[in-house]
């Protein structure tokens, strides 16, 4: 579930966020040209296929680059949703890759009036 989350409300369009991920080593600058190349609608797949296969410091270091290219909200999510459930320290794309569902019933959305995602 933190996959679909993810695919659905990470803003890759902020041009920012690649050109940090590189920085961070989280991708290559190949991995980077790669996802600009394809279609807009496809750019976020591309990249969460690309994290799945990433280590744990890795997706940590990736949920810090949303925190600091104005996607705190997304990144507070994913790291309340998964010190709930106990995974804190693992990329959790890698058991969505690997066939293992986890289910994460706390992922429900609920926008605040100041616009920021909270979990319920």
């Amino acid at each position: 579930m933190i996959y679909q989350f993810l695919a659905h409300t990470v803003d890759i369009q902020r041009k920012t966020l690649l050109d940090k991920l590189v920085t961070t080593n989280v991708l290559s600058p190949d991995e980077r040209k790669s996802i600009k190349k394809q279609k807009a609608d496809s750019k976020v797949d591309v990249l969460m296929n690309m994290l799945e296969t990433k280590s744990a410091a890795e997706f940590d270091s990736f949920l810090t680059s949303l925190s600091e290219t104005g996607q705190q909200s997304v990144a507070d999510v994913v790291r309340q949703a998964l010190h709930t459930v106990g995974q804190t320290g693992q990329n959790p794309l890698q058991q969505h890759l690997s066939g293992k569902t986890v289910s994460y019933s706390i992922m429900t959305r609920v926008y605040s009036r100041d616009g920021m995602i909270r979990l319920i």
